[in-house]
């Protein structure tokens, strides 16, 4: 009896820190996807997409969380400050780490040396849209409506400093009129706006803009690549509508720095596998992104290519960084 009161009760303490750590057990299989952006637009449906890929290829939970504020500062600081053990990554726009650290004095981080480069998902075309009351197709259309409606050239964009905001800038300085960028939590709440009439104009990615397009409620102008989107071969380009303004965008994803080299290399290679299968292109395709993997080292150069190019950009516009 003494012996099987002993085994009971040694099962029994086995029991109760099975119990105890079960919830911990089962955070520690949890990876967070995070994304500064609110739901509903391309950024947090490509997150969604490749947390689901990814939870299907390594077997952990993996969660997206929105932690929007700050034109995505938010997130990319909290990513920044986690533990690099594989359990927080994020997924952003190109512009927090190529165009940022030309419009803000006080970043907080710094791309190039405070992340972990995983890898490229996707590429984006941006878009000029209009609601169907503006008088707009060309850029010569944009002048002539701006100088004879003065202060009615607003924009609308996902944010301040954000990519969409800096390209109504840019599009501003070169046909030589004034443009107010509106900012907006997301490309969702800027499409609604247009869609109604409050503002007349947006810059975002072509996949926020598309179902509205489709649906007849907004106009897409143009589109910002270098040629005809494939998945978008309807629309112009700026340059084809006179506006002399080439950005090819693309969403990526990053670990804090310091990550296991191992890890970083099986990531990876989920992700290029995932956006190889058939499916997912697809999938992509109907949001308006084009699936484009990369290793991490092409990553780290296609991002130190655009910050380069984002600085003479930006010097070239006379924008002031913000505090």
């Amino acid at each position: 009896m003494r012996i099987t009161r002993k085994f009971l009760a040694g099962m029994a303490v086995a029991a109760s820190c099975a119990v105890a750590s079960g919830p911990v057990l089962a955070q520690s299989d949890t990876t967070t996807l995070v994304v500064g952006f609110a739901a509903g637009g391309s950024v947090d449906a490509s997150a969604r997409l490749m947390a689901e890929q990814l939870q299907q290829a390594t077997g952990r939970n993996v969660i997206v969380e929105n932690r929007t504020g700050a034109a995505g500062r938010l997130a990319v600081g909290h990513t920044q400050r986690a533990k690099p053990d594989g359990r927080t990554l994020m997924l952003v726009p190109h512009g927090p780490m190529t165009l940022f650290p030309h419009l803000f004095k006080q970043l907080g981080f710094d791309p190039a040396t405070d992340f972990t480069p995983i890898g490229r998902v996707a590429t984006v075309d941006y878009v000029l849209v209009a609601g169907n009351q503006v008088p707009v197709k060309t850029g010569a259309d944009l002048v002539a409506w701006a100088k004879k409606n003065p202060g009615a050239a607003s924009f609308g964009s996902p944010g301040t400093g954000t990519i969409p905001h800096f390209i109504g800038e840019a599009v501003a300085q070169r046909l030589g009129i004034e443009m107010t960028n509106v900012p907006y939590k997301g490309s969702a709440l800027t499409v609604n706006d247009i869609v109604a009439g409050v503002v007349p104009l947006g810059f975002m990615p072509a996949a926020d803009a598309l179902p509205m397009a489709k649906a007849g409620r907004l106009q897409i102008l143009a589109t910002s690549g270098e040629e005809r989107s494939p998945l978008l071969p309807a629309y112009p380009t700026m340059r084809e509508i006179g506006i002399d303004f080439v950005l090819d965008g693309w969403y990526a994803i990053y670990g804090p720095a310091g990550m296991d080299p191992a890890q970083v290399a099986e990531l990876n290679a989920n992700l290029e596998a995932a956006l190889k299968k058939p499916e997912i292109i697809e999938r992509f395709a109907t949001i308006g992104l084009s699936a484009a993997p990369s290793t991490p080292g092409q990553l780290v150069e296609i991002q130190a290519g655009e910050r380069e190019e984002w600085g003479r950009i930006v010097q070239e516009t006379g924008f002031k960084p913000l505090d």
